[in-house]
């Protein structure tokens, strides 16, 4: 499921195609999407070493 917030493939183009206002736009929008995929990941990997760690 994280991997469906990742801006590749049809889902780039289709946020480059929703954030075609300006760089500085197009550069919050960038930054927002790594955010969430940095979290996402995250909270994977938290899950993953308290599962383990059990």
């Amino acid at each position: 499921m994280a991997s469906a917030r990742r801006p590749r493939g049809p889902d780039a183009r289709g946020l480059r195609l929703r954030f075609n206002c300006t760089p500085a736009c197009r550069g919050a929008a960038v930054v927002v999407v790594t955010a969430v995929v940095v979290t996402v990941t995250a909270v994977v990997v938290t899950a993953v070493v308290a599962w383990s760690v059990r």
